[in-house]
Parts: C-alpha cells; structure tokens; sequence
C-alpha cells in the first residue's frame, strides 16, 4: 500500500518541492495580475515551493539567478507554474 496513494511514502514527507524560474519573473502579493509587482525573481533563481492555488505558487526566495535590478525586493510571493521549472530536494 505505500507509495501507491493509500499510504504516503516516508521520503515525501521529507522531500522539499523547489523550483528554478526559467525567467525574470515578477513576484506577486497574491496568485493573479490584477495586482502590483512585489519584487521580481530573476532567471535561474532557487525558490521553495510554500503553497499553490490554480497553476500559482507562493514561493520563498532561497537564492537569486543574478543581481536584481532593484534594491528592494520581498523574498516571498507568488510565481504562476509556467515561470518554473519543478525539482525536488
């Protein structure tokens, strides 16, 4: 019965879902674009999956792909799923 769906696995709830930005992305302060920009996640940054919603994903920073262009930036958001690409740790 483990790991067929009946009975979680023991490593997944170890497991940490992570994720790479595939490019400069803005963060948002909830999962749509009908808001402002809370910073912005540059290409190839590590993020830590913390929760998702519809295709939407609300991440914390773990390191940025580059230097950002703008000083202030929130280390926590929300990136829509076509922005990442999907690791485990």
């Amino acid at each position: 019965m483990r790991g067929r769906g009946a009975i979680p696995s023991i490593g997944s709830f170890f497991t940490q879902e992570t994720a790479v930005a595939s490019t400069d992305i803005y963060l948002r302060p909830s999962p749509n674009t009908e808001n402002d920009p809370i910073g912005l996640v540059t290409k190839n940054s590590k993020v830590k999956i913390v929760n998702s919603r519809d295709n939407w994903y609300q991440v914390d920073v773990v390191e940025q792909g580059r230097t950002r262009p703008v000083a202030a930036n929130a280390k926590r958001g929300w990136i829509n799923g076509k922005y990442l690409e999907f690791t485990s740790n």
